[in-house]
């Protein structure tokens, strides 16, 4: 929005940015007003460049970090940039040469001032991008984003905002064209916005405009009553435009995040008066606004910005921004979170499938079932998973429990069924967020052998259900979204063995594997109904995997050890997106990066002992491994018994 402060001063505040796990985006652009503003303009006020005796940095629309003369803080986008990994982001044409502002020339096209159609320029128009102040001499001309660049990248991160000069430029009340510009200006920034997507940008962020009528400037003139309905009709119409785009657009409900936060401000860290929030500001030098009497910035110590919500007349505290940057951020982090619920479920499958390969395994060694026998068998597992080929680190923890049932056909054949329950968690290494989940699975399998040749197969059914609890910090304020869904499993596999050379003791030799499965996680709806919280659409995770390694039996007396190495490859591998809705506004859905599949090689091995009490009984324990990008572990003990 267009200040109607005096300049005010700052230097390039220098922040070092923490990657994750990997970020889905390789770069941050952003197209906007002065919410957004990197500091395109200089700072005559904040501290000076001592070897260039300049300004150190462009001005940033937000409050100074300590007070008159300091540098002003980060904008929402900015602090959104190096949470996403992306390090500093810089403003696009800045007036101040990279020597005094340590940065060159950045992706940041927002400009304070800009109207929707000087925003559209700044993203379609040769010299769309101009900033101009007459203060500091001619005019810095760079070319819009597409001009210069001719396309939009699939893998950047685009955010859009705008509209609140356009609200801001309305004057007269009675004057019956305000609603025609404003339903233009909009249509306009939506007009920029499909040529991003036509231009091959997947991913758009895009805010809708804060009610510009109850911000200190709006209350202090009187024009509310003229702002907040032209506010209000700008978003309509923004809606609008966006529902009929074909544009994957990301939607930020900054107009609803201020309501929730003057709802109830204190929780938020800020004072707990409403009226004076609206009211006044931390810098009323320029005018726009009534300094707050108690943590203004003429207040002993320089006041405190962290009590307010506006630092002038218009525009945000840091404390306010960096509320806006942590919730953009839970919505780019949201998908990968619930995106791994299938990577949960198939977690769950995993135990249970491999607790049965043991035990199937300590057949083959101590012996086919005769023909007419039974055995009964149960074991009980624990499972650990590091998952480490996502955008976000996670760890799972599971314990169940399987019993079985495994008939002797003939003197080659056995057929099975087993039921089994399994139960777990998965956390994220950089957040509090969780998913928990639980399985139950039937499956129906069979055993051959003879001589030199071995085979097992099975069919897995199974039925999961979850629970997921997103947490998410707003400042200093901490929100735990939460929601319950179910899901399916199915799954297939087939593994044949040659036994090289048969012993009394000794069996030994290669072995292949080729196993499917298909885990579906249903959508859900968080239930907070809050700006932060989500719809969920389906979810389906497919794997096929073809493994090549070496078993080994051993026998002696009463122990019976078993063991198989291999290399296992994943065929069907891919990126996974999350489709997702806003519950606050009326906009359609959209698609963000939730997981990635791992798409290489792992190595695995387990180790099975069985102690035979007598001919019939015999007790177990067994460990298993695998380790690629992902990494398990799991330990379990059994019994079984032949009759």
């Amino acid at each position: 929005m267009k200040s109607t402060l005096k300049p005010l001063a700052a230097a390039l505040l220098m922040c070092a940015a923490t990657a994750h796990a990997g970020s889905p985006f390789d770069e941050l652009v952003v197209f906007g007003d002065s919410l957004s503003d990197s500091g395109q303009f200089p700072d005559a006020g904040g501290p000076i460049n001592t070897t260039y005796l300049v300004p150190g940095s462009g001005l940033r629309f937000t409050n100074r970090v300590n007070g008159a003369g300091s540098e002003t803080d980060l904008v929402g986008v900015q602090r959104l940039s190096q949470q996403l990994g992306l390090g500093y982001l810089a403003a696009s044409t800045p007036y101040l040469p990279s020597p005094v502002t340590g940065f060159p020339a950045g992706t940041n096209y927002a400009v304070g001032g800009y109207t929707s159609a000087q925003i559209k320029a700044s993203i379609t128009d040769a010299n769309g991008s101009t900033v101009f102040n007459p203060a500091a001499g001619p005019a810095k001309v760079r070319d819009g984003y597409l001009a210069e660049y001719g396309s939009a990248s699939a893998r950047t991160l685009y955010y859009v905002n705008g509209g609140g000069n356009d609200v801001l430029g309305l004057t007269n009340p009675f004057d019956p064209d305000n609603a025609t510009n404003i339903v233009t200006a909009a249509n306009t920034l939506v007009a920029g916005i499909n040529a991003l997507d036509s231009a091959g940008a997947q991913y758009i962020m895009v805010s809708n405009l804060p009610d510009v009528g109850t911000t200190p400037a709006g209350i202090g003139s009187g024009a509310q009553p003229l702002w907040s309905p032209m506010s209000a009709l700008y978003n309509d119409t923004l809606y609008a435009g966006l529902n009929a785009s074909s544009a994957n657009v990301i939607p930020v409900d900054a107009r609803g995040l201020m309501a929730e936060i003057l709802a109830n401000p204190a929780e938020f860290g800020f004072m707990s008066d409403v009226t004076m929030l609206t009211a006044t500001c931390y810098d009323g030098s320029g005018g726009s606004c009534l300094e707050n009497p108690v943590y203004g910035m003429s207040q002993a110590g320089n006041g405190d910005p962290t009590q307010l919500i506006f630092n002038d007349g218009v525009h945000p505290t840091a404390a306010a921004q960096q509320i806006i940057a942590d919730y953009m951020y839970s919505l780019i982090q949201a998908p990968q979170e619930v995106g791994q619920l299938p990577v949960l479920g198939a977690s769950l499958v995993d135990a249970d499938q491999r607790a049965l390969r043991n035990q199937m395994q300590a057949n083959l060694a101590s012996g086919a079932l005769k023909a007419g026998q039974w055995q009964i068998f149960a074991s009980g597992q624990s499972m650990d998973l590091q998952s480490r080929n996502g955008y976000t680190d996670a760890d799972a923890e599971h314990q169940g429990a399987s019993l079985g049932l495994q008939y002797g056909l003939n003197e080659s054949w056995s057929l099975g069924l087993a039921f089994a329950s399994q139960s777990g968690d998965l956390g994220f290494d950089d957040s509090a967020s969780t998913l928990d989940g639980s399985s139950q699975a039937i499956t129906l399998f069979t055993g051959y052998s003879n001589a030199r040749h071995w085979a097992n197969a099975s069919v897995h059914v199974g039925q999961q259900s979850y629970d997921s609890a997103r947490v998410l910090p707003l400042g200093v304020a901490m929100r735990t979204e939460t929601g319950t869904t179910d899901g399916s499993s199915l799954g297939l596999t087939a593994e044949y063995g040659y036994n090289i050379s048969p012993h009394t003791n000794w069996d030994y030799g290669p072995k292949i594997e080729l196993a499917h499965r298909t885990i579906d996680v249903d959508g859900f709806a968080e239930a907070g109904g809050m700006t932060t919280s989500l719809t969920f659409d389906d979810q389906e995770h497919t794997s096929l995997t073809a493994d090549v390694g070496l078993f080994v039996h051993w026998r002696a007396d009463q122990l019976v050890v078993t063991s198989e190495w291999g290399i296992r490859s994943e065929l069907k591998a891919q990126d996974h997106q999350v489709t997702m809705t806003n519950q606050t506004l009326s906009l359609g859905s959209y698609e963000l990066p939730g997981y990635v599949q791992d798409k290489g090689q792992s190595w695995h091995g387990n180790l099975t002992a069985s102690y035979y009490i007598s001919d019939a009984a015999a007790i177990s324990a067994s460990w298993a491994t695998e380790r690629g990008d992902n990494r398990t572990d799991l330990l379990g003990v059994g019994v079984s018994m032949r009759f």
